[in-house]
């Protein structure tokens, strides 16, 4: 590893951690729906966003009962350190690197207790594709999958494939949560790609009512 490597390894996550507490702090945040542990829903949750919004993970669950899966790329181990901080647990993985593996972590967090959280369409795209992991995970356990999408008036843009989006301070922001629903022990692979449709729906749709909800 390089020196400049080794400096942005070392800073960037502290400095980003710090930033993230104090812009997410400061936000004029609305909420839409029943955000988890209040909406009917089991012990088991998964939330699941899109990847260019997660940067509002820091409001919806208990950091130390929550664990992200996270790309083993060299982006994804800059934010593994930076939710680490946060005192997220970390699931490496993706559908493009060890992705039997990952999803038996997920199954086995899942079986004891820790709540998940997915960007359905991680970890590089498409954009709004949502990819099977979760459901599956919520399948194989009972777990209950939670949509949610994110908005701020004021933001910065990444040129990045997911657009990713990070909130100026103080701006308005809304959370949008959907209504939970599980996935069935056994059904097709067709009837796993129909969840896969109505999932990418309704965080369509969730996303439309974040926009609308700063109005």
């Amino acid at each position: 590893m390089s020196l400049k490597d080794r400096i942005q390894y070392a800073l960037f996550p502290p400095l980003a951690w710090a930033l993230t507490g104090l812009i997410s702090r400061s936000l004029r945040l609305k909420r839409i729906g029943n955000p988890p542990p209040d909406g009917p829903c089991g012990p088991k949750r998964i939330l699941v966003l899109w990847h260019g919004r997660h940067f509002i993970a820091y409001h919806l669950l208990s950091s130390k009962q929550t664990r992200i899966l996270v790309s083993p790329s060299r982006d994804g181990q800059l934010v593994s350190r930076l939710l680490a901080l946060s005192g997220y647990g970390i699931i490496y993985g993706s559908t493009h690197q060890s992705p039997v593996r990952a999803l038996l972590s997920c199954i086995e967090s899942a079986a004891s207790g820790y709540h998940l959280l997915f960007a359905v369409d991680g970890p590089k795209g498409p954009a709004c594709k949502v990819q099977p992991g979760a459901l599956f995970v919520a399948q194989k356990t009972g777990a209950c999958i939670i949509p949610v999408s994110f908005a701020a008036r004021g933001k910065w843009t990444f040129r990045s494939w997911d657009a990713f989006i990070i909130p100026y301070p103080f701006t308005r922001a809304c959370i949008a949560y959907g209504e939970p629903f599980t996935v069935p022990r056994s059904i097709s692979r067709e009837q796993m790609d129909g969840f896969c449709v109505r999932l990418e729906e309704i965080l369509q749709s969730l996303t439309l009512d974040a926009e609308r909800g700063i109005g």
